[in-house]
């Protein structure tokens, strides 16, 4: 389990250091104080340096590669992953274990604008559809101090990825604030079945739909969703038992799928009633236990953190505030009854 975190020159964050993590961390904070950047930080550092992760989290902004001349796509890519679109600064996002243990990742830009010219190739000098454009490096330092690079850089018909050869470990999902993807939750309810623990989520769903029998897997109209037999004379597609119950599905099957692993939430509240955030947050504190995942997550409401607090083991849980303090992004952690105390004097933790 993740125990501490250090994200130093990414987007917003210039050097932001997070202690005290649990099993499960609910981060707060105003809009634009590095939420969703911590998120997208331990994400690109538990890839162990893919580089095809940099597309991913800028994606999940709508950043995406046009076809521009591919010398000139870092200003779009590569620039607003670094603070303050400085690319004379690396990137670097630690974390230790509770073992001790440490991982790293450094991302450095490689400008390859700049090159010397020769008299006699005056006339081949580069032009920006033809210049070699800029290479975004990783070099990601594992348990055992080994290093591993990696890189990415724009061509004329997409992207050019080496990745490095390590084994990724431990399994990380990221679930964008916004996002359902029904075939991509059948896949992940399969194979749990397939592993025989797909009773774990019928159980955990039944706090919120006590008429639930069972869920299947089912292929209609094209494509693969989940079902649920609420003892009707047909089984229900998932999403037409409201948008909480395809919610918190999706919530739990990334927690078991990420066993061992990690689960990154951004505004974990998003299409759930406040009224039923204590059982969810119950539901998801017992899948963490059983597939022993870490969840960090994000949240912009005071319900949600209140039904944290009220449902989790204190031993589990912990709530951070990210705040600008004089034009530095800090961590804020409200340990134990310090949470209890701030709600009931209803401090400003969001």
């Amino acid at each position: 389990m993740i125990k501490k975190l250090r994200v130093q020159n990414f987007r917003g964050l210039h050097d932001l250091a997070v202690e005290n993590l649990r099993k499960v961390n609910l981060f707060a904070g105003q809009n634009n104080a590095g939420k969703t950047t911590l998120l997208e930080a331990i994400y690109l550092l538990l890839g162990r340096g893919n580089p095809k992760l940099a597309l991913n989290v800028n994606a999940q902004r709508g950043i995406t590669s046009v076809r521009y001349p591919p010398a000139t796509m870092s200003d779009i890519l590569w620039k607003p992953l670094f603070k303050d679109f400085s690319t004379t600064n690396q990137i670097n996002i630690s974390a230790q274990y509770d073992n001790s243990a440490t991982i790293q990742l450094k991302i450095v830009l490689t400008d390859n604008r700049l090159a010397d010219i020769q008299f006699n190739d005056i006339d081949q000098i580069p032009t920006a559809e033809t210049a070699e454009p800029d290479k975004l490096e990783f070099t990601f330092t594992d348990e055992n101090d080994d290093e591993f690079e990696g890189q990415i850089s724009p061509t004329m018909d997409g992207t050019r990825v080496i990745r490095p050869d390590v084994e990724t470990k431990p399994s990380t999902v990221f679930l964008a604030s916004d996002k359902l993807n029904l075939r991509e939750d059948a896949f992940r309810f399969g194979r749990l079945r397939a592993r025989k623990q797909g009773h774990l989520i019928v159980e955990a769903l039944k706090a919120i739909e006590p008429r639930l029998l069972s869920l299947e897997e089912l292929s209609a109209g094209g494509g693969s969703m989940i079902w649920g037999d609420i003892g009707l004379d047909e089984l229900l597609p998932l999403s037409a038992m409201g948008d909480g119950m395809a919610r918190l599905v999706r919530l739990l099957l990334a927690v078991a799928t990420a066993s061992s692993g990690v689960v990154l939430v951004d505004e974990i509240e998003n299409g759930l009633h406040y009224s039923v955030l204590p059982k969810v947050w119950e539901a998801l504190e017992k899948a963490a236990n059983v597939f022993n995942t870490q969840i960090f997550a994000t949240t912009h409401s005071y319900e949600c953190i209140a039904a944290a607090q009220s449902s989790l083991d204190k031993k589990n849980f912990y709530v951070h505030r990210l705040e600008n303090i004089r034009g530095r992004i800090e961590c804020i952690t409200f340990f134990d009854n310090e949470i209890e105390t701030a709600l009931k004097h209803h401090m400003d933790v969001r």
